[in-house]
């Protein structure tokens, strides 16, 4: 059940600006868009250009990597800069994270499909 907080924690998270071509830095940060895939030899492909069967290869290896991506996440999320202490703000970002967290953690795989690249590659190719 979504609280207020974890509805704006998801908005949040799904409203960051795409990441562009040339710009993948941080793999967890390539799960929060939806224009490409980095593959392991750092080549950036526009997921629209991907072939579908590629598309499922990915997602296929992602799910495989599922408990490993949310213990990078979380490791990522407990590096975020937070709102100065006793304020609504902090406060609202971690009720948000304690739930993002238990969401990632209750359910990895769940948690990866409902990322803005799973969304985009599975419509592009389909679910495996």
């Amino acid at each position: 059940m979504s609280t207020p907080a974890t509805a704006q924690a998801k908005a949040t998270r799904h409203q960051r600006t795409p990441v562009l071509v040339g710009a993948v830095n941080d793999p967890v940060d390539l799960l929060e868009q939806d224009q490409v895939w980095c593959d392991r030899e750092g080549a950036e492909h526009r997921i629209s250009d991907m072939e579908p069967r590629y598309c499922r290869n990915v997602v296929r290896f992602l799910l495989r990597q599922a408990e490993a991506i949310v213990i990078s996440a979380g490791l990522d999320m407990a590096n975020v800069r937070m709102p100065d202490v006793d304020t609504e703000a902090y406060w609202s970002v971690e009720r948000g994270m304690q739930t993002e967290m238990a969401e990632m953690t209750n359910d990895p795989v769940a948690w990866l499909l409902s990322t803005p690249l799973l969304t985009a590659l599975i419509a592009r190719g389909g679910r495996p």
